[in-house]
């Protein structure tokens, strides 16, 4: 059976979603999906319906659905999971912009006496 070549790469938490090295090269067979290709890269059944069900894989930065079917020159993204809610700190974020600007005028000068 004629193979593709794809590349993957997994995210760290430390690359902070900044792909800081090169994808590594494989190949796989024509006509593979999303899961048999991470299955040659020896993740177990759970770990990639998980990965999958989780959004912790994508290619080219677009979450890879079930069944996906993968092409030539495809990247594979395995992501670090997210350790914090995103709206939850953009929240905390906001309430911080707003707690430190009330009293400040935006010209930075201090009030007239």
């Amino acid at each position: 059976m004629p193979s593709i070549e794809i590349s993957w790469i997994r995210l760290e938490e430390d690359d902070a979603g900044v792909l800081n090295r090169l994808p590594t090269a494989i190949q796989v067979p024509e006509g593979s999906s999303i899961e048999s290709a991470l299955a040659l890269l020896g993740y177990n059944a759970e770990q990639i319906q998980d990965l999958i069900q989780t959004r912790g894989v994508s290619i080219f930065g677009q979450y890879a659905t079930p069944g996906l079917l993968l092409h030539a020159g495809d990247r594979i993204e395995i992501l670090d999971k997210l350790r914090f809610n995103p709206m939850e700190s953009r929240r905390r974020r906001a309430a911080h912009k707003n707690q430190h600007s009330k009293g400040v005028r935006k010209s930075g000068l201090a009030s007239p006496k």
